[in-house]
């Protein structure tokens, strides 16, 4: 708490020195003679509907600082001049919108002036990558979060949780200047309501000083406020029918990879060896011995209760898989917000206004897991009020949980949403039977999130205003098991034998059941536990000054504690000694102060920062030596007396940042940024402290371990094109460091073994953009953008540090020098094209005063990003020549939205219907090879590669030549036909009959028919390669497309009273 007030007292005596800045806009301008082109001292200029106002100087200029986003109607008047307004005025976020005036003297009683404003194609003054949408360019989009609407810019990938190259705990949310961040696992919160949303900013490089645990993305949310004098409900809702989210057959279909050994009558009684299957069927499914051997083995001991028939062995296996996994209820989402003036209370409470919304989704999940499905919503209030002339107040609060089926079995976070990280995920080798024929395999789970915040502006001249902030964000986790097993054992088999309902319901105890599929029917389930709490508490102060037409000078601090009580493990009842439990209770406390200066000239707009951040542990460690004896098991009772703890040090960080753009004409600009950014590693890296069973070290965080840092150049031009069109290219460089890897650290005698993250990692991140925007037009909008991002990874150091030197030395000349390679994936181009054609207000025909084809639209978005790299050697070595040697087919989708509006006095309502993946285009995922049975090998096998691929020449088969790339298929409808190639048919000894065989000596097919060698016919051979039938398809026939085509109906309307 010391180090807390020293660092107070630091920061207000810099504050009384200097300015600061809050998040907004500004609009500047001059106000001059029509006649003369002489200054117009002393002129008013209002924002009308608001407070907010200023006077033109001597030399006509004049500044509105602390402007809201939005669109507004400027007005400027003067003692003797005629008034003049200017409509469709746009300021954002963190944006100078120049806006000059030209008076005309009464004299000539020309009336008021108005003049609609153009927004400028080119914003001269900004000096970064980025994009600002506001309400009606966000509600045109098809999407129907912030999150997927930062997905569809420039530089940002996996539905906008990856921005160039950097994931989710390097980006920043900030809602209203909240950062909505959960400090369990830094990750940001982004749940926020659609149709509140007034304004939408992504930056993507060049981030200024007041913002900080930001490395590669700034999305700041401002939420509409309501007004003081109208009431305001819009809605917004969109359904997918029930439906499977898969093609192909369901988990449960008698065919199936889990199931068709057990019921196919070719081999279910005698089993899979029996001759009925060939060779190719029997590797596509697991190995059965047969229901009449099941049955012998039953009658092998004493008791007759639990003697079976064949069929009562079956009907008992019919049990254990008896599960459905259709999905019988429909995804949606509901979004609303309501605002307006308090009633009764408002004109006395500084037009005390309030915003209230309120969004909830359900996903169903792609299989029932613990819970059929994801749901999550989110409840704020906003309330807003001009305490007084230059004084306003805003009070927000969110309220939110998260509902579904944990992830990890050991109590980590995250809930299953994803179809792809679903069907990856379930995929458990010899415990995948219960993952997916239980609920109960992973616990479900809950996740409760809600914030507070309140903020004071405060204008003290009509140049500057200071800002106060003070929010907190919390989380609660709670995971624990689901409904409890019945143990009544009411279901009969055979003459007398009777089970539970295994394997439904938690249990972790032991099963005797027979179970000749090898389920484990409980004793491992719902293992995942977490009761953990976080919330953190923010402060920050900021106060703006314009000093001149050419100096915003800004100022600030920022001070975060945190009170982290983290709490998750696994608990087995059976297992006991695997129990593993993860807590640790801290507060640390982080802090910035910083000071920026904003210079606008005509031809040169610059953004000068420096931030100084310090970070305290808060809290005491042990102070240990590497291979301190202290972490044997053996001295497990004595550690906190053998290592003594010590206070963790203060960390101070410098980092400047600098900005500019260099306007060349109105029509185009240079722009260049630089700056230095750092973010915490995660919690589990500062703080975890993991002892086994026997009281030895796993594993120790290290909470002294230098930032994670990035130093990021960006350089671009941007151009108006027709004053029609946007085009803007840029390249940009990341220099990253100081990233935690775990390193290992093992005594001479093996008693101390564990693991410390280390700042060891480095990563280089080059790319290049290219976008091109229309946001204008009354037929037409849309964008095409395109990212190409090259990116290596490297580590210092060394993996593992022996104490023993014989021991390093070995390690040093085998697997260190895999440690420091580097990694340099290939890259993967992507491009989007959004193209939204709609009609005008007014179009068309009038019938009964309405134009039926008013407010037609048709949005188009479609995406390619070039298929990712991987390495095949056949059965080989991995060498330079096959490494990255295979290219997966590239990714192609269309997504449309189809809407109509309606316009009913104060009422606009829209119809729509959205397609995603119009085309209904298969998509192979990895996710359908088992982890068994050698699937992902027999695939490629199968497929015919071209003659030239890297390595083929050692490959330990024999590859048939042609042009299949990985993701190639066989559809379900292409029976399999296997092609088995050789080098030469006449070295056979025993040739398969009716197989067909690709010689290579002769580069020909052939079938051993009759005892002898005959070339298949070329209109079978043909038709069988045109239908690919001869690839050897993934086991897991239900994972194998998870890209279904969804249709969507929705509503949306808003309500002006």
């Amino acid at each position: 708490m010391k180090k807390l007030i020293n660092f107070f007292v630091f920061t207000f005596l810099i504050l009384f020195s200097s300015h600061t800045y809050g998040a907004a806009g500004k609009i500047a301008g001059y106000v001059t003679d029509t006649n003369t082109g002489e200054a117009a001292i002393g002129a008013n200029i209002i924002i009308e509907g608001t407070t907010l106002g200023a006077a033109t100087n001597i030399e006509g200029y004049y500044v509105i600082l602390n402007v809201p986003p939005g669109t507004y109607s400027v007005r400027a008047s003067m003692i003797g001049y005629a008034p003049s307004t200017t409509v469709n005025v746009r300021v954002n976020l963190d944006q100078t919108t120049e806006l000059n005036f030209q008076l005309t003297e009464e004299i000539y009683e020309t009336g008021e002036i108005v003049v609609v404003a153009q927004t400028p194609i080119v914003q001269k003054d900004v000096a970064s990558s980025g994009v600002n949408l506001n309400a009606e360019e966000i509600a045109t989009l098809p999407v129907t979060t912030v999150s997927s609407v930062v997905g569809l810019q420039a530089g940002v990938e996996g539905g906008g949780t990856v921005i160039r190259g950097g994931s989710g705990n390097e980006i920043v949310y900030q809602v209203n200047g909240v950062t909505m961040r959960d400090g369990r696992d830094n990750t940001p919160y982004s749940n926020v309501s659609f149709t509140s949303v007034q304004q939408i900013k992504l930056q993507t490089g060049g981030f200024s000083a007041d913002v900080g645990e930001v490395r590669s993305g700034l999305v700041e949310v401002v939420t509409k406020e309501g007004s003081p004098e109208n009431y305001s409900f819009s809605f917004y809702s969109q359904m997918r029918p029930a439906g499977n989210k898969h093609y192909g057959p369901s988990v449960n279909d008698p065919n199936t990879y889990f199931l068709r050994p057990y019921l196919d009558p070719a081999v279910m009684w005698t089993g899979t060896n029996n001759g009925a299957w060939d060779a190719y069927t029997q590797r596509q499914y697991p190995e059965f011995e047969g229901w009449n051997s099941v049955s012998q083995s039953t009658l092998k001991d004493d008791d007759p209760n639990n003697d079976l028939s064949p069929e009562a062995a079956r009907r008992l296996f019919l049990h254990q898989y008896r599960k459905t996994f259709d999905i019988d209820k429909p995804d949606y989402d509901i979004d609303m917000s309501f605002g307006g003036p308090v009633p009764l209370v408002s004109d006395e409470l500084g037009d005390l206004r309030f915003l209230a919304s309120y969004k909830r989704n359900r996903t169903m999940l792609l299989v029932p897991l613990s819970t059929d499905d994801y749901t999550d919503y989110d409840a704020s209030l906003k309330l807003t009020s001009d305490l007084a002339k230059g004084m306003k107040i805003m009070i927000e609060g969110h309220y939110g949980e998260q509902s579904g089926t944990s992830i990890s079995t050991v109590g980590a976070p995250g809930i299953f949403r994803s179809s792809s990280y679903l069907a990856d995920r379930v995929d458990y080798g010899s415990y995948t039977r219960d993952v997916l024929f239980s609920n109960a395999y992973f616990s479900p789970t809950n996740v409760i999130r809600n914030s507070i915040a309140a903020k004071f502006t405060h204008a003290i001249s009509p140049t500057a205003f200071y800002e106060v902030l003070f929010s907190t964000f919390g989380s609660e986790y709670n995971t624990n098991p689901g409904t409890p097993r019945d143990l009544a054992k009411v279901y009969k088999f055979g003459n007398n034998y009777y089970v539970d309902e295994h394997p439904y319901g938690y249990f972790q105890g032991s099963v005797d059941v027979i179970n000749p599929s090898g389920m484990i029917l409980g004793s491992i389930y719902s293992q995942g536990r977490d009761s953990s709490t976080v919330r953190n508490y923010n402060l920050k102060f900021d106060l703006t000054s314009q000093l001149d037409e050419y100096n915003e000078v800004k100022v600030g601090f920022f001070v975060k504690y945190t009170d982290n009580n983290t709490n998750y493990g696994l608990r087995s009842l059976l297992y006991s000694q695997n129990n593993r439990d993860f807590q640790w209770d801290t507060k640390p406390i982080q802090g910035a102060i910083y000071v920026q200066d904003k210079l606008e000239f005509e031809a040169m707009i610059a953004t000068a920062g420096l931030r100084v951040e310090f970070s305290d542990p808060n809290t005491t460690w042990f102070d240990y030596s590497t291979f301190d004896p202290g972490f044997m098991a053996s001295n497990a009772t004595l550690r906190d007396d053998l290592i003594p703890k010590t206070d963790l040090p203060t960390k101070v960080t410098w980092m400047p940042r600098l900005g500019m753009a260099f306007p060349i004409s109105v029509n185009s600009k240079l722009f260049f940024n630089y700056g230095h950014y750092q973010s915490l590693p995660s919690p589990s890296d500062l703080y975890l402290i993991d002892y086994a069973s026997d009281g030895g070290l796993n594993s120790i965080a290290n909470p002294v371990a230098d930032l994670e840092k990035t130093i990021a150049y960006e350089i671009g031009y941007e151009h108006n094109l027709f004053d029609q069109f946007l085009l803007r290219v840029t390249g940009y460089y990341k220099d990253i460091s100081n990233e935690s890897r775990d390193v290992d650290y093992i005594s001479s005698d093996g008693q101390v073994r564990y693991s410390r993250p280390e700042p060891v990692q480095y990563r280089d991140i080059r790319g290049f953009e290219f976008q091109l925007n229309k946001n204008r037009g009354d037929w037409i909008t849309g964008f095409i953008n395109y990212n190409y991002r090259v990116s290596s990874t490297g580590r210092f150091g060394l993996g593992e540090y022996y104490e023993s030197r014989t021991d390093q030395e070995n390690y040093n000349r085998t697997d260190g020098e895999l440690w420091y390679s580097q990694s340099k994936p290939k890259p993967r181009p992507l491009a989007r094209l959004n193209v939204d054609i709609f009609t005008p207000d007014n179009f068309g025909p009038e019938v009964g005063g309405f134009y039926p084809l008013e407010g037609l639209r048709l949005n188009i978005l479609s995406s390619w990003q070039a298929g990712s790299y991987t390495t095949w050697a056949g059965g080989g070595a991995i060498s330079a020549e096959n490494r990255n040697n295979l290219q997966y087919l590239d990714y192609f989708n269309t997504n449309i939205r189809l809407s109509k509006s309606f316009y009913f006095g104060p009422v606009d309502m829209q119809l729509f219907v959205q397609v995603n993946n119009l085309f209904d285009t298969k998509r192979l995922s990895s996710t359908g090879f088992s982890r068994t049975n050698f699937d992902t090998k027999n695939y490629f096998e199968s497929l015919h590669l071209p003659a030239d691929v890297g390595g083929a020449d050692d490959f330990k088969y024999v590859n048939i030549p042609g042009d299949d790339q990985p993701g190639d298929y066989r559809d379900f409808d292409v029976p399999y036909v296997p092609i088995e190639a050789v080098q030469n048919i006449g070295e056979l000894e025993s040739p398969v009959e009716n197989l067909i065989y690709y010689d290579n000596s002769t580069a020909d097919y052939y079938e051993y028919v009759n005892g002898e060698w005959k070339t298949v016919a070329d209109s079978r051979m043909n038709q069988i390669l045109e239908d690919k039938a001869y690839i050897d398809m993934p086991n897991f026939t239900f994972f194998t497309f998870l890209n279904k085509r969804d249709v969507y109906f929705g509503l949306r309307f808003n309500i002006t009273l």
